[in-house]
């Protein structure tokens, strides 16, 4: 519940809370979330007074929430309170280019945290992330990734190395 996170919601006081894929919650605690949205206040546990938050919320969400009031998943009235500035990111799929730069980027990273040979990925391996569908988004393709550079022997990540290679 959003008051067992008090120290946390203190922490953050004049910063960013945010809420990652706020279409999963529960019904109650969409409730809880929108009382705090509209007062600005937290319940400590066994306290007896309301701490105010100064906090600016930022949301994120893989599923569409309009389609989930319609099937009363999802409150409307928070819906309303969220959505004041709505951002609609293309899915990885849909960003020509994006997953070769993201997949570079993430190379890059793990190189340096596990010491790795692997320096670029070869050309199966981005006709293979170029064709796949990236149902994961970034996060799949930022492990798929990680997971080639651990398991790399050379200097190249191949498509096997990503589990993206054909089965035929």
């Amino acid at each position: 519940a959003i008051s067992d996170h008090v120290g946390r919601v203190q922490s953050a006081q004049a910063g960013t809370l945010f809420l990652d894929e706020i279409g999963d919650l529960p019904m109650e605690l969409q409730a809880k979330i929108l009382r705090f949205l509209q007062e600005r206040v937290v319940d400590h546990i066994g306290g007896r007074k309301e701490i105010p938050v100064d906090v600016r919320i930022v949301c994120a969400m893989y599923q569409n929430l309009e389609d989930l009031i319609s099937k009363g998943l999802f409150r409307e009235d928070l819906y309303y309170r969220i959505s004041d500035i709505v951002l609609e990111i293309p899915s990885l799929k849909q960003r020509e280019g994006d997953t070769l730069l993201l997949a570079k980027s993430f190379l890059n990273r793990w190189n340096k945290e596990y010491s790795s040979s692997a320096k670029c990925f070869s050309a199966g391996a981005i006709a293979a992330m170029a064709a796949y569908d990236w149902p994961g988004n970034v996060r799949e393709l930022e492990s798929r990734v990680k997971r080639g550079v651990i398991m790399a022997d050379g200097s190249q990540i191949s498509a096997e190395g990503l589990e993206l290679a054909s089965s035929k």
